[in-house]
């Protein structure tokens, strides 16, 4: 239940987090989108040291690892998408302010944002669902 509580569900909530917090700004303001994934990157180093400090420690990788493994990989993803998103839809001459940025591809730009957000879901689910709890909660059945 520690594991649960401390750990694995805010880890997740993090990602949660993050994710439509990816989706609900524009592409356009990529400073608050850097911004929330460098404080939501370090929430899952926070959240990971708080749950450690309380178990001990083994030579192996727990559910834990693979939750927190998951949700930087997810946010990484996300700040590459973003990033991605702005290049690929700014116009030619550079200049773009947040929320006045004329010559934006906005749609080019939704488009990159919704292959982040397919790219990290499955990411998501394929990785730490299927195999960080599942399989691996599976496979300690086994051997007990």
């Amino acid at each position: 239940a520690f594991y649960e509580q401390k750990g694995i569900l805010p880890l997740y909530a993090v990602l949660v987090f993050g994710l439509l917090c990816y989706y609900a700004l524009e592409p356009t303001d990529l400073p608050s989108r850097i911004s929330i994934m460098a404080a939501l990157f370090l929430t899952v180093f926070a959240i990971q040291w708080i749950a450690i400090e309380r178990l001990p420690r083994l030579p192996f990788s727990t559910i834990l690892d693979t939750v927190a493994q998951c949700a930087i990989g997810g946010l990484m993803m996300m700040l590459v998408g973003a990033c991605a998103s702005y290049k690929f839809a700014a116009p030619s001459n550079g200049f773009c302010a947040p929320g006045d940025c004329p010559g934006f591809k906005m749609e080019q730009a939704r488009r990159v944002d919704r292959l982040t957000l397919i790219v990290v879901l499955v990411y998501v689910v394929g990785y730490a669902f299927l195999y960080g709890l599942v399989y691996q909660c599976m496979s300690i059945n086994r051997q007990c």
